[in-house]
């Protein structure tokens, strides 16, 4: 009896390990896209019409760089006319960048993102956001091509009085040179 035992140890050692390395093996793989200087444009905003726009607090944007107050305050407008004015940015692409599912990091440190799929053609990636304003959501981004990407963006973020408030974002990129130039990688 304690033969079979043994021996059922060493068999479910064994598919442990298996499993372990067929997990391996699985294993996500980045969008192929080219790395380097990518133009991103994106478009939306609020997913509920005729709900107002949440204002971000002076003291939240007084803590971020001058570069980031104006992104935030150009995406904000963007969304306050219903997503009219496209929001355009480049951004450098790194192999560290597409290992994190082509988002990189965000300005908002609260951020967590898990990719939860990731083939050479197609990412999805989950957020969770906590602080003030916390908010859960994914972005999917699709690679037409080496130097074409899709993508959309929902978020429902939480206001301080409980409601939720729902955006979404569409976003065309394309690439632009293996140079960064004075574009700073976000990851």
């Amino acid at each position: 009896m304690e033969d079979r035992v043994r021996g059922t140890r060493r068999w479910a050692v064994a598919a442990m390990l298996m499993a372990c390395a067929l997990a391996g093996a699985a294993r996500a793989e980045p969008l192929a896209v080219k790395t380097g200087l990518w133009e991103v444009s994106s478009s939306g905003g609020p997913g509920g019409a005729g709900r107002p726009m949440p204002q971000v607090p002076a003291d939240a944007l007084a803590k971020l760089t001058p570069e980031q107050q104006a992104m935030v305050q150009q995406r904000m407008a963007a969304a306050a006319g219903g997503g009219a004015a496209p929001v355009v940015r480049r951004i450098c692409v790194t192999q560290a960048t597409l290992n994190k599912g082509f988002g990189g990091t965000d300005p908002n440190q609260n951020c967590t993102r898990t990719v939860v799929s990731s083939t050479a053609s197609a990412v999805e990636v989950s957020m969770v956001c906590t602080g003030e304003h916390p908010a859960t959501g994914t972005y999917k981004v699709q690679a037409t091509d080496a130097q074409t990407v899709t993508g959309t963006f929902d978020l429902t973020m939480t206001m301080k009085d409980g409601k939720t408030f729902p955006i979404h974002r569409t976003m065309q990129s394309r690439w632009v040179s293996a140079d960064c130039g004075n574009v700073a990688p976000r990851d």
